[in-house]
């Protein structure tokens, strides 16, 4: 009985810990209405849908190419390490027939070899590039900032990286 009464004070330390570690690392926004927004929302000027799955995928991939909290050292990372600097396109190969005889990886013929590992139904590919107009480098803008990745979307791991 005695054992019961001195666990509890030391499981809820426990879960107040984890509770506290947790919340470091999922935060959520700020919410603040500083002024009358419509709902239903007015008629869209441009409109793009991302499912759960290319947002997870484009999630992964950000947080490998610019991880949270990374530090600026120099001004030309004090603009690459911006996210919203960079535009992000996801291309989900056809898994169809025609598909069947290319190499995942690099999309060349494999004739005769034996089939990828990574079946292409579950594969994105999500290239992050840095929008031309977002950091200038003197008298010209920095060039050739980004990545591809390789998603396996039903592990949720990169299998491959392009840089």
């Amino acid at each position: 009985m005695m054992r019961r009464l001195l666990a509890l004070p030391l499981l809820l330390i426990v879960a107040g810990g984890c509770q506290a570690l947790l919340g470091t690392f999922q935060r959520r926004p700020a919410r603040e209405q500083l002024v009358p927004i419509p709902f239903p929302f007015p008629p869209a000027h441009r409109r793009v849908e991302v499912n759960g799955v290319w947002l997870r995928a484009i999630n992964l991939a950000m947080d490998d190419f610019l991880p949270p909290g990374k530090e600026a050292k120099t001004p030309a990372d004090a603009c690459l390490f911006v996210r919203e600097n960079y535009d992000v396109v996801v291309v989900e190969p056809d898994d169809g027939p025609a598909a069947e005889g290319l190499d995942a990886g690099t999309g060349e013929s494999d004739a005769g070899d034996p089939p990828s590992p990574a079946p292409l139904k579950h594969l994105l590919y999500v290239i992050v590039l840095l929008r031309a107009d977002a950091c200038q480098q003197g008298d010209s803008p920095l060039m050739d900032a980004g990545a591809t990745y390789a998603i396996d979307t039903e592990q949720w791991r990169i299998v491959g990286w392009s840089l």
